[in-house]
């Protein structure tokens, strides 16, 4: 397993989206997590010198995600309510954005796994 050190970064930063221009991805040469545009890091990936994370709505959506949320703890948004709105209004949404985060590392982890990687974040390296 090649142990990738992601201590620079954090936890809550490694997700890539569709509309960034920057992703992140495993530098193979340092053994490192590391950003840059998505063109310089899709030409590294071509080359075989770097592997692209995946992208956050590869491994789930965000209504499979808010879903899961209301399955886990029974909260519940009214039919034709926007679910952005109706969290905020009840003070749901950052209890959604941290689960929403933690669904995504455990996919990212099994992800990673299967490759032959192991992030190491801030939090793993003590």
């Amino acid at each position: 397993m090649i142990e990738i050190d992601a201590r620079d970064i954090g936890r809550y930063c490694v997700d890539n989206r569709y509309d960034c221009e920057f992703v992140y991805y495993i530098d193979l040469d340092s053994k490192k997590l590391e950003t840059d545009e998505v063109l310089i890091a899709e030409t590294l990936q071509e080359k075989g010198k770097a592997v692209i994370l995946p992208y956050e709505h590869e491994f789930f959506s965000y209504s499979d995600a808010l879903r899961l949320f209301q399955r886990e703890t029974g909260f519940e948004i009214p039919y034709g309510v926007k679910p952005g709105y109706y969290l905020r209004e009840h003070g749901w949404q950052y209890s959604f954005y941290d689960f929403q985060s933690d669904l995504y590392h455990n996919f990212l982890d099994h992800w990673c796994t299967d490759r032959g990687f192991k992030i190491i974040y801030e939090d793993d390296a003590a």
